[in-house]
Order: C-alpha cells, then structure tokens, then sequence
C-alpha cells in the first residue's frame, strides 16, 4: 500500500509511513478495500460493492461488510501502536446495500487497556445512510518497529 494514497489525520509520520509499508493486507486488494485515512486512534476505508461480493439479488454479503468493518477498527488500534487480533465482534445490518453502491467506513478505539481493547466502527452508503455497525473486542499486543527488535 502506498502512503500517498492515505491519509495522515495526526500520527507521527515515521510511525505512519511504517505503518503503511508494514502492514499492506493482501486481503485490502483481493476485496478492492482502501485505506482512506489514519488517525490517533481512528481509522476510515472505502470499497464499492461490487457484483463479486453479492448475493444472488444482487446485495452485497453481510460477510463483507464484516470483514471492513474488523479490518477498519484494526487500523484504529494500528494507529495507536497495537497489533490487533479480534477475539469478539458484534454486527448490526441496518439496511440493505445493493451493487455498485460507494461504502465508508469509520472506526475508532474506545477502550484501550493492557492486553484487549475495545472499538467500534460504522459504515455509510453513498447517500449517507448508515446501512451497519460494529463493535469488537480485541488482544492487542504493542508494536515494536524494525529497528527495536
């Protein structure tokens, strides 16, 4: 993933370049899924839904708007130094989003402690309308760049 594509809402930009070399998912690319901007403790992606994850009448699957909304709080905690793994999440589908539809997605940690954290994130459709939401609990473990380890 190339940084220039990300945008940087406050992290140091050392960190943040690490950040974006270190931590390319293949799984961003497989599902067309862009990191839009990073934060302190914030992270937004967007995607198109597109006919490859649809359903047979034409709804993109539940299990994607899932895997954004996970991979967005775990850029939340990226951003504050943590290595996520998700231990639970909690899914809300509140409307139905069809092909072709311009998706955003936006997460933040609202708990930080020494082994979980807790975050949240939401996702719109093009129109604005807040179609899921989401709300995770994750091990977290500190990061240590390169040149600490």
């Amino acid at each position: 993933m190339s940084c220039g594509q990300v945008e940087n809402r406050g992290i140091d930009p050392q960190f943040f370049n690490f950040l974006c070399e270190r931590w390319s998912v293949p799984v961003h690319k497989a599902l067309a899924v862009d990191l839009a901007y990073l934060g302190e403790g914030k992270a937004g992606m967007r995607m198109k839904a597109t006919h490859e994850y649809s359903t047979v009448r034409g709804r993109l699957h539940g299990g994607i708007m899932s895997t954004v909304l996970d991979t967005a709080m775990g850029w939340a905690l990226l951003s504050q130094g943590y290595n996520p793994m998700t231990t639970d999440m909690y899914m809300n589908y509140l409307a139905t989003v069809f092909e072709d539809t311009e998706l955003a997605a936006d997460a933040q940690v609202v708990h930080l402690g020494n082994r979980t954290a807790v975050a949240e994130a939401a996702m719109r459709d093009d129109q604005g309308r807040l179609v899921a939401t989401s709300r995770a609990t994750f091990a977290i473990k500190k990061i240590k760049p390169r040149s600490e380890s």
